[in-house]
């Protein structure tokens, strides 16, 4: 199902699960991870499903890059290999600080990208090199991925363990410590059954000792 027309440019992938953003380009990270089908309760659609949902979204994360690209075009052979992209991403992302569960069993693809190192004001950038359709897509979200790790800020960005929601969002705890996107909902549930399941525990332990 595609998104009707008046509502693609109105929010971000993000902004449709009602999370803030990550600091800077790595905003653009959890965008993407964002185009997916995610949600608890209304889920929304996966914007890397048709070309149109597709450019439309990476007109709107292109918008809020800080150094601004031109924006890749897409076409149907871009969709496919930007999923497989994003499982992988979203493996290493749930793998990566143990809060969640990998996207995919086992472990993730290796993906690349070109890149260019430049000496920028004093210091030496990562830059991506030039590239079009999904590649340009990889590129700059690889980039900002390695521009937070070098920051310290990829460890923060985390995905939600909830099955059924699996949104990426941003710790801003002090401690880094949050597990659940929401812990009043998504933490709650599990909580929920967590106690459900000791309490079956305890009662089949009950009756084999009787």
């Amino acid at each position: 199902m595609s998104l009707p027309s008046e509502v693609r440019n109105l929010y971000s992938a993000t902004d449709r699960y009602s999370l803030k953003p990550g600091p800077g380009n790595l905003g653009l990270v959890q965008d993407f991870v964002n185009t997916i089908s995610a949600g608890r309760t209304i889920r929304g659609v996966d914007l890397l499903d048709t070309p149109e949902d597709a450019s439309a979204w990476v007109s709107a994360a292109w918008r809020e890059l800080d150094d601004r690209e031109s924006v890749p075009v897409l076409d149907e052979e871009d969709l496919e290999p930007l999923r497989r992209f994003r499982t992988a991403l979203m493996s290493t992302l749930a793998g990566s600080d143990g809060t969640g569960i990998a996207a995919s069993p086992g472990p993730s693809p290796t993906v690349t990208a070109r890149a260019t190192l430049a000496l920028e004001d004093g210091q030496v950038r990562l830059a991506s090199a030039a590239a079009s359709g999904h590649r340009a897509i990889v590129a700059e979200v690889l980039r900002a991925l390695y521009d937070a790790q070098m920051e310290g800020q990829s460890r923060r960005l985390k995905i939600c363990p909830n099955e059924w929601c699996r949104v990426a969002f941003y710790d801003r705890s002090k401690n880094n410590g949050a597990v659940w996107h929401d812990s009043s909902s998504c933490g709650n549930i599990a909580n929920v059954r967590a106690s459900r399941a000791r309490q079956r525990d305890r009662t089949h332990a009950q009756f084999s000792v009787n």
